[in-house]
């Protein structure tokens, strides 16, 4: 029987953590794919189809009184079903900090989960900083990620996160209270940490991760972008 060796075996988790976060940006090629076809094709056909209703209502509500209601009540239904597919498009979409700025990103990030896991997320963000897109991406990322592993794991009655930054550096935090985790695991061997730990890289900034029993703090600080 092969011995188990502590170092091969740190090493080996890196390894199948780094195989999945290429898998998952494999994955989010598709995930652009099927956002803009939620958000261009399936949103026009749905708007093309309330137009109609509103010719339908046009030329045939006076002789048809009922129809007008009828019409209103379909084109209420289309209108949630558009709004629902633009929030899945945006959810789902890895270019979202592309489409609508970081700070705005976050802010949407924070309300999911919020909205879907009834989470305590507060924010502090600090609206006017102006990043390169790579970076903004990476940190948005890096937030979503320790959301989700907070989210899964900590138990917290509280997470923060906190964007704030000067002229040629920002940081990212995400902190909660929670349960934390064990400081003798390995740092990075966790998908969710692989997944920050690669987007920091990205980015070209440090990447430090505390826990305590009394929770953890993910901060990302980058300094000196060109």
């Amino acid at each position: 029987m092969a011995e188990w060796n502590e170092a091969s075996g740190e090493t080996a988790a890196v390894t199948l953590a780094d195989s999945l976060v290429a898998l998952m940006n494999a994955q989010e090629v598709q995930s652009a794919r099927i956002a803009r076809i939620l958000h261009d094709d399936v949103n026009q056909v749905l708007s093309a189809a309330g137009l109609h209703l509103d010719l339908i209502r046009m030329e045939h509500g006076t002789q048809v009184p009922e129809l007008t209601a009828k019409t209103a009540e379909v084109q209420n239904l289309l209108g949630q079903v558009i709004e629902q597919l633009r929030e899945l498009s945006y959810e789902i979409n890895p270019a979202v900090v592309e489409r609508v700025g970081l700070v705005f990103a976050l802010e949407r990030l924070v309300e999911r989960y919020r909205r879907q896991h009834r989470a305590p997320v507060h924010q502090k963000i600090e609206p006017r900083l102006r990043l390169p897109l790579r970076i903004s991406s990476a940190l948005y990322r890096i937030a979503e990620a320790a959301l989700e592993n907070s989210v899964r794991h900590s138990k917290a009655n509280r997470m923060d996160v906190v964007l704030r930054g000067s002229p040629s550096s920002v940081r990212l935090e995400i902190r909660d209270d929670g349960c934390g985790f064990e400081q003798t695991q390995p740092a990075g061997t966790g998908l969710g940490m692989a997944i920050m730990r690669h987007h920091a890289a990205l980015a070209g900034g440090s990447l430090k991760i505390e826990s305590t029993g009394q929770g953890t703090l993910v901060s990302v600080i980058v300094r000196d972008w060109e």
